[in-house]
């Protein structure tokens, strides 16, 4: 069942890494009283959907194995379900048997960086669950993804492409339209001069009548573009961007400071 109701602003996903490597809160969170009081700290900021992840994908990352992830991810997830029964809960895999062990649990929506292709089960657990899934475009796997930059056809009609073939294949395998979530995949395989082509041609895949996730939140293209360390201002650019070109969900680090952004925009938008 879709629980996702799209408003006039972006929605506004919040993330929790329950990893000891992703690649900004990495092991802040992947014990469950820290994980609680993130999670609460977000809902009381104005989160509308809470982001599990349990395998961190920053570049050169190597996978973990179904069971340490399953081992990360479902307990802190029941507890957030118990805690926090209303809020929206996103949980970001590739692999089938943890996108069924957490829809069994009480998550409401699958976020897939490899676009429903590195596990050949995947697609029929999302169409048997009806659930929304957020398509990612990431050609390569995370140990490799930055040593790779070629694009057929450029950044930009490359991404597009496969977004139409990904609509057509799993909407032809029983996947609802409505259930499909669309993300750029802002760093994945993608040069610093590709990530800033996307963010300022978000547009171009509203085309594609679908909704739009961007996961651009403290991502190295604002460290290696500034030469410093801080990447707040970044954000609130890249944000305020991203709702000039009317995209659906924001995935980010710090909600408070988006939840913000998007007041201010609205206000200067009315």
């Amino acid at each position: 069942m879709n629980k996702i109701i799209y408003k006039e602003r972006p929605l506004i996903m919040g993330i929790l890494n329950v990893t000891p490597d992703s690649f900004f809160d990495g092991n802040k969170y992947n014990q469950e009283k820290s994980a609680i009081l993130h999670v609460e700290k977000m809902i009381n900021e104005g989160v509308d959907i809470i982001d599990i992840g349990g395998e961190s994908t920053k570049p050169y990352s190597q996978s973990v194995s179904l069971a340490e992830e399953i081992k990360r991810v479902i307990p802190i997830l029941k507890e957030i379900r118990k805690k926090f029964p209303k809020i929206i809960i996103s949980v970001d895999t590739t692999k089938s048997k943890l996108m069924q062990q957490a829809i069994d649990n009480g998550a409401d929506l699958i976020n897939d960086v490899s676009g429903l292709t590195w596990d050949k089960n995947s697609i029929d657990v999302i169409k048997n669950n009806n659930i929304p899934i957020v398509i990612m475009h990431s050609p390569w796997k995370p140990k490799e993804m930055q040593d790779k930059y070629f694009y057929k056809n450029g950044v930009l009609d490359d991404i597009y492409l496969f977004f139409k073939e990904r609509i057509k294949t799993l909407t032809n395998k029983g996947i609802k339209t409505e259930n499909i979530i669309l993300d750029p995949g802002i760093g994945f395989g993608k040069s610093v001069d590709d990530n800033f082509l996307i963010i300022s041609n978000l547009s171009k895949f509203n085309n594609l009548k679908q909704p739009i996730l961007l996961g651009a939140s403290n991502k190295s293209y604002i460290t290696k573009t500034l030469n410093k360390k801080e990447r707040k201002e970044g954000n609130i650019i890249t944000e305020y961007i991203a709702c000039q070109n009317n995209i659906s969900i924001l995935r980010v680090h710090d909600v408070a400071s988006t939840k913000r952004t998007i007041t201010l925009f609205n206000k200067f938008n009315n």
